[in-house]
């Protein structure tokens, strides 16, 4: 659901993390070591982004950022961010990146965005996960 029709991509990688990707199926991430989520932490909503520091000359890939992830290996970066404080960090590495608004990114969790207030509704009362 978060694809372009063309390069690059946002692909889930596993624990609800979203990297950016350069589109093919086994490619490297856009943002080495680096994803993002939407999570709660104390009933507020927020991106965060995560990083992963390379092992042993592996190249961040999107098969490596799904191992990772299985694993743990992601330690928080920053939270809580906005949609366009996330993008903003995401356009630091590939300042042309698509990415999908936040209707959509909100939806992948869940949740429901208004566009007119700015407020992020949890129809499904989802928690923080223990």
């Amino acid at each position: 659901m978060l694809q372009a029709s063309g390069n690059p991509d946002w692909r889930k990688i596993g624990r609800g993390m979203i990297a950016a990707v350069d589109g093919s199926t086994y490619g490297p991430m856009i943002y080495p070591g680096k994803v993002y989520a939407i999570e709660i932490h104390n009933g507020q909503i927020g991106f965060a982004s995560y990083r992963r520091k390379p092992r042993d000359d592996e190249p961040y890939s999107y098969n490596y950022g799904r191992l990772c992830a299985v694993h743990g290996d992601y330690e928080i970066d920053r939270w809580p961010m906005t949609y366009d404080e996330m993008i903003a960090d995401a356009r630091t590495a590939y300042p042309m990146l698509w990415s999908p608004g936040p209707i959509d990114w909100y939806r992948e969790y869940g949740l429901l965005y208004d566009e007119t207030t700015g407020q992020v509704h949890n129809p499904l009362n989802l928690k923080e996960e223990q």
